[in-house]
């Protein structure tokens, strides 16, 4: 690429990323007092890359593409951060942390569980019926299950009038969730979280909702299913991709 832009400054780019690759395994193994030195000179590399970066972006101008751009976008903000969280001991907000450089999508998904504290990719919801079959899905871009359910469960109804009751995991819980899905399906499985009030036990004895909750595990069955049967991750790349086949996760 640089031979055909005539860019020669580039031609000792494996060198330099071999550097930065010693550095940055320097600062990884460093600890103590010594560390804010190495991070300072890997830092110092890596801005002088960037600078040479953007100065091709100029001389490249319309024939940049956007993929350089975004990842020159990506470099500067990450070495913000790096000098923020490492040399400033700020703490980087949540919202302004990058997960995939190539996935920009990619989210935190904090499981709580055993084993398996976090992940990182998006939260899928399905919907499947009795004999297995998933009937909608949606593909968690943003927001928190308990915030989605009640638009989700509409459009399905919408698909499919006969459907009258759903399961669902606790993470949809919510008072205000209940009593709109209450207005939608005849039966709404859906347990609280925390402590039981009096009125929730009696909700919660119903034998319909009681025959729920013992087939609600086979859910998570066929979730297992179609992981084994490879479909855990999706090995296309972009959102375009999650739209055709986040169905099948």
């Amino acid at each position: 690429m640089s031979r055909a832009h005539g860019m020669p400054c580039w031609r000792k780019a494996a060198d330099w990323e071999k550097r930065l690759d010693h550095l940055f395994q320097g600062v990884r193994r460093s600890r103590g007092w010594h560390r804010r030195d190495r991070v300072r000179k890997y830092l110092h590399h890596c801005r002088k890359l960037v600078k040479k970066a953007l100065a091709s972006q100029r001389r490249l101008g319309a024939d940049c593409s956007d993929q350089w751009q975004h990842y020159l976008g990506c470099s500067l903000k990450l070495i913000d951060q790096v000098d923020r969280r490492l040399l400033r001991d700020e703490k980087i907000p949540h919202s302004e942390k990058i997960f995939s450089v190539h996935e920009p999508h990619t989210r935190w998904i904090s499981k709580g569980k055993a084993g398996v504290q976090a992940e990182l990719g998006l939260p899928v919801c399905v919907l499947e019926d009795q004999h297995q079959y998933i009937l909608h899905y949606q593909v968690l871009y943003e927001g928190v299950d308990s915030s989605m359910i009640v638009d989700f469960l509409r459009e399905a109804k919408t698909l499919y009038p006969s459907l009258t009751s759903c399961s669902m995991d606790t993470g949809y819980s919510s008072e205000h969730n209940r009593r709109a899905l209450e207005q939608i399906l005849e039966l709404v499985i859906m347990p609280k979280r925390g402590r039981l009030s009096h009125a929730d036990k009696a909700r919660a004895s119903v034998p319909d909702f009681v025959e729920g909750r013992r087939q609600h595990p086979a859910v998570e069955s066929a979730i297992n299913n179609l992981n084994q049967r490879g479909l855990d991750l999706v090995r296309t790349h972009g959102n375009a991709s999650l739209q055709i086949q986040s169905h099948t996760d």
